[in-house]
């Protein structure tokens, strides 16, 4: 969170665990995008649509998950972590189809 004129926040619990890393990386990808946009555009082309704005959370997910599938040889945690892999690219995929599919309804009864 934060505004055209401030510096992105990150609010969550934080605990430690692999969950709460994956969403931290998550968060920081919003956060890095709004900062970037901010520092590039002007106020009336910063923001973004939400379709766009997961594609540098799940990138940050992605590449945090990748770091951990690197360095770890022990079977069942790169088990774990490709498993981690391939359902987060399902529910992306399958929700972000989902909003892209609502916000088109909803603006089309808009429009009529």
């Amino acid at each position: 969170m934060g505004t055209y004129l401030s510096a992105p926040y990150v609010l969550l619990n934080y605990t430690g665990k692999f969950r709460d890393v994956s969403t931290l990386a998550h968060e920081l990808g919003h956060a890095l995008q709004s900062w970037f946009a901010k520092e590039n555009q002007p106020p009336v082309y910063a923001g973004y649509p939400m379709f766009t704005a997961e594609v540098a959370s799940t990138a940050a997910e992605i590449v945090f998950k990748q770091s951990m599938l690197d360095r770890t040889k022990d079977p069942k945690e790169r088990a774990f972590l490709i498993n981690q892999m391939l359902e987060d690219m399902r529910a992306t995929i399958f929700r972000q189809t989902q909003f892209a599919e609502f916000d088109l309804a909803a603006h089309t009864l808009a429009r009529r």
